[in-house]
């Protein structure tokens, strides 16, 4: 269920899943690493990932956000 406030946008009632909820594991620590700054590379490094598995983690979290532009991600 979704609530409306002004100007017709709309936010996430409390009702909707915590990001928890609807993340893993990996993909938080992916979201934590891109939030201190740390490249596609650095944060395969950190997890001992392939980059390719990043990318993949991140193309993962995107499509079950509502990021509708991911300008940092």
């Amino acid at each position: 269920m979704l609530q409306r406030s002004h100007r017709n946008r709309q936010f996430p009632s409390e009702t909707s899943k915590s990001l928890k909820e609807i993340l893993t594991r990996r993909e938080i620590e992916i979201i934590q690493e891109i939030a201190r700054g740390n490249s596609i590379k650095e944060i395969g490094n950190i997890l001992f990932l392939s980059e390719h598995t990043v990318q993949t983690h991140k193309r993962n979290i995107l499509k079950k956000s509502t990021v509708k532009i991911p300008l940092t991600l």
